[in-house]
Parts: structure tokens; C-alpha cells; sequence
């Protein structure tokens, strides 16, 4: 009963400290038990401050900064800002109009790729009649209408790339995921979409798009920039999607609508493939 008293009298006095009713007037000792309480914390209470849910580009971000020798500090997302401005000021002027942006139009020839029947290889004339078609749907605007390229998009079949997919077995778009994987020693969730892959004999092959602008004085250089930019998000697509088909995932692709070109993504760093044999 006594030492029940002391503990609420010490616990009475902290209240009050805490409240501002009083000044402590408490000795040392007590003073020390209050701010031993108060400061304490639990060895892992850093975990708690983890999240939980990422999705695979944030994860993929991280992947790339350390593969630079980076930290994601606010430094590095001010340069990596910097070098996006630096780009989007080199476009053509036509592209540097107000509303359209880059993430504008991935969206829209994502959307257009998604419903998109890959059936045959697409002409541009008929992709235009395709995309008046989606307008008068209400799947686009007519705004976002303008934004596409049609030529942009037949090109794409006349890759080898897009000729596999044509004559696959079964075709499969943007395929929603979530992957259990641990991180910190935690248990945590990726979020992600796959854009598009299909089925041959042997396995899957994997196809994400991007609609990044790349200049064509140093192309080449700019398609290993985007290599290395998007194979950590490449790869952890691949391991949801053995997941998901039970299948192994024996290519990976970009596809890249500025220069027209499928470029294999590999495991290992290696100079990518260029996929680009046309008629």
C-alpha cells in the first residue's frame, strides 16, 4: 500500500509539472524519474516509424540512389528536379505548352495502349481513327486526343517486340499487384501495375512503356539513362509477375515512344538490347 501511495504521488507530481500548475519544486531524484520517463524509448521504436505500403516506383527510386552511392535526401530530389527541368526545357516547343506535361502523356498512350486491341499491326492512319473513336467514347477528350502521335504508336508493331505480341498465345494489360516483401526486417506491401505481358511457349515477357522524352542528338546515351532509371522497377515487376502467372519471366522490356525502340532490360547492369528491327 505505501509504495502504491509513492508511485501516484510521483505520478500526481509529473501531472502537475506536465500541466504547468506548479513549478516542480521536487529533488533531484524525482526530477531525474520524470525526465527518465518521459525520454524514454523503446529500442526498436524506430520501426514504428516504417512504412508499411510503398509503391514500386518509391522503392525503385530508393534502388537507383543507392546505386549512384546516393542517399534520398531532399538534395538529391532538388537535383534530380533540376536535371527534369533541364530536359523538358530541351523538347520541342511544341511539347513545352502549359498543359502538356510528361506525366499527361504517359497517361493518355497508356490508356490508349490498354484498350488498344493488339489483333494485328496497327497502321497510323487507323490509330487516328482509333483515338477519334475513344473521344466520341468519352475515354479521352478531345484535348487529350491531340496529344498522341499515331505514328508513335504503329511503330510499336513494327518492332520485333510488337510482332511477338500480335501473334501471342494470350495478351495481358495493366495487371494490378500487391507483393509481400520484407524490408528493415519488417514485413511490408508493393504496390504496382504492370502494363503489359504475354504468353509464348517458353514464358512470359514483360512490357512496360514510357513515354520519356529522348534526345536524339545523344540517344544512345539517354536510353542507358533510362536503362538504369527503370530496371530495379522492371525487376520487382518481374518478381510479382512469376508470382502472379506461376510463369517464368524470360524478357523484359521497355518500350520507349519517343525514339520507337523496345530496349531488353537484363538482371544484371550490361549494355541493353535494342529490339528496333522494322519494316
Amino acid at each position: 500500500a505505501l509504495q502504491r501511495e509513492e508511485d501516484l504521488r510521483k505520478n500526481d507530481a509529473v501531472i502537475r509539472v506536465m500541466s504547468g500548475w506548479e513549478d516542480s519544486g521536487l529533488d533531484t531524484k524525482l526530477e531525474e524519474e520524470i525526465h527518465h520517463r518521459l525520454s524514454f524509448r523503446y529500442e526498436d521504436s524506430g520501426r514504428n516509424e516504417l512504412k508499411t505500403k510503398y509503391t514500386v516506383s518509391e522503392l525503385a527510386w530508393e534502388e537507383q540512389m543507392k546505386g549512384e552511392g546516393k542517399d534520398d535526401s531532399s538534395n538529391h530530389r532538388m537535383d534530380a528536379a533540376a536535371d527534369w527541368r533541364e530536359a523538358f526545357d530541351q523538347r520541342p516547343a511544341f511539347l513545352q505548352a502549359k498543359d502538356l506535361t510528361g506525366a499527361d502523356r504517359g497517361t493518355i498512350y497508356h490508356r490508349v495502349m490498354e484498350v488498344l486491341p493488339f489483333d494485328h499491326r496497327w497502321k497510323a492512319e487507323e490509330i487516328r481513327d482509333f483515338v477519334s473513336d475513344m473521344v466520341k467514347r468519352e475515354l479521352l477528350t478531345a484535348e487529350e486526343a491531340k496529344m498522341i502521335q499515331p505514328g508513335k504508336i504503329s511503330a510499336f508493331f513494327r518492332t520485333g517486340l510488337g510482332k511477338r505480341l500480335v501473334k501471342a498465345d494470350k495478351v495481358y494489360k495493366e495487371i494490378s499487384f500487391n507483393l509481400k516483401k520484407e524490408r528493415n526486417g519488417l514485413p511490408i506491401t508493393v504496390q504496382g501495375t504492370i502494363d503489359c505481358y504475354f504468353s509464348e511457349k517458353d514464358g512470359v515477357v514483360l512490357v512496360d512503356y514510357k513515354s520519356n522524352f529522348v534526345d536524339n542528338r545523344k540517344e544512345e546515351e539517354e536510353i542507358q539513362r533510362l536503362v538504369c532509371r527503370y530496371r530495379p522497377q522492371l525487376l520487382m515487376y518481374k518478381e510479382a509477375l512469376e508470382k502472379i502467372s506461376g510463369q517464368k519471366v524470360k524478357q523484359m522490356y521497355l518500350y520507349l515512344f519517343g525514339p520507337g525502340k523496345a530496349v531488353e532490360i537484363f538482371e544484371q547492369e550490361e549494355r541493353s538490347h535494342h529490339d528496333d528491327k522494322k519494316e
